[in-house]
């Protein structure tokens, strides 16, 4: 009896070491005149990019961009996301689900677009964190996962999105 009760002990703290992230990485982005400190989960990737930080889950079934950017650029970036994942096969299939939020310092846009990926689902999601001091720039978060990703990682990536929450609510 107590050899099952262990087992079973084993198996439970076997299977809570597997699911749950270890450790993280600490990364920063510079958002004009304040800098924003986050964690990513530690086996995942970041590359710097032009504008901010490109990530994506160690399987390669979530990339995420997090681009800080002068007001100017909205445009820009808008054309350029369109025509990288226009390259990558991802249609957009409908109008995007807007929830709008305010807080202190900024203003905050989630957008869920509806688009598929080779004639498949996929996800497609954007954060847009507007400050309310022109001193800071912009910040867009931009989201693109495979459905089953989505829901494998979702636990990371809500750890990841509440760290860079704190971080932001911390610098605006």
């Amino acid at each position: 009896m107590n050899l099952v009760l262990c087992t079973r002990a084993m198996a439970f703290v076997a299977f809570a070491l597997a699911v749950t992230p270890l450790a993280a990485k600490s990364l920063s982005l510079s958002a004009g005149t304040v800098s924003i400190a986050f964690d990513i989960p530690d086996n995942w990737e970041s590359a710097r990019v032009k504008r901010g930080l490109e990530i994506k889950s160690g399987d390669g079934e979530v990339f995420l961009w997090i681009e800080s950017y002068p007001h100017a650029d909205l445009e820009k970036i808008k054309a350029e996301h369109g025509k990288y994942f226009a390259q990558q096969g991802v249609s957009v299939t409908g109008e995007p689900k807007i929830n709008a939020q305010d807080f202190p310092g900024y203003s905050l846009a989630m957008m869920d677009i509806p688009a598929t990926w080779k004639g498949k689902p996929t996800v497609l999601r954007y954060i847009i964190v507007e400050p309310k001091a022109s001193t800071k720039n912009p910040i867009m978060l931009s989201y693109w996962a495979s459905p089953e990703g989505d829901k494998t990682h979702d636990g990371a990536m809500q750890a990841l999105v509440n760290s860079l929450a704190a971080g932001i609510d911390k610098a605006m």
